[in-house]
């Protein structure tokens, strides 16, 4: 569980991470990860699940290596020639490291070597972090 107990880590070194396809025993690291990121809005444990399943769904999870732990994941789909970019969130204690970036522009580069012509998105009006990310 996310407390605010848990020691803050202020960098992480791209050597110390690995993004990876989702796993099923990624989704309890997932459901806290989710819950302080959306608060009663969060997808369900489930919702994952049935992602990691569909056929036009790929969901990855962001590694810190050195500990391990999941601290961040991002999920988009594939349809024809669009992607649509479904979930991204980073664990509180690493955020402010670009790693929302780093998983992003890691799915738009896997979008661009395939046959991808557009990506989309939603985010909420009040979300002002993904809004930033975002315009970046």
């Amino acid at each position: 569980m996310i407390s605010s107990s848990e020691p803050i880590q202020s960098k992480v070194r791209a050597s110390q991470l690995e993004i990876r396809r989702m796993r099923a025993q990624d989704v309890p690291q997932v459901m806290e990860i989710e819950s302080v990121s959306f608060g009663r809005h969060h997808w369900s444990d489930d919702s994952f699940y049935n992602e990691m399943n569909n056929q036009v769904g790929r969901y990855y999870s962001l590694i810190h290596t050195d500990i391990p732990k999941l601290v961040g994941y991002l999920g988009f789909w594939l349809i024809a020639d669009e992607s649509h970019i479904t979930t991204v969130a980073v664990h509180p204690d690493y955020r402010g490291n670009a790693l929302g970036e780093l998983m992003l522009v890691q799915a738009v580069e896997r979008c661009m070597g395939s046959s991808i012509h557009w990506v989309t998105l939603e985010v909420r009006v009040t979300n002002y972090n993904a809004q930033n990310l975002y315009y970046k």
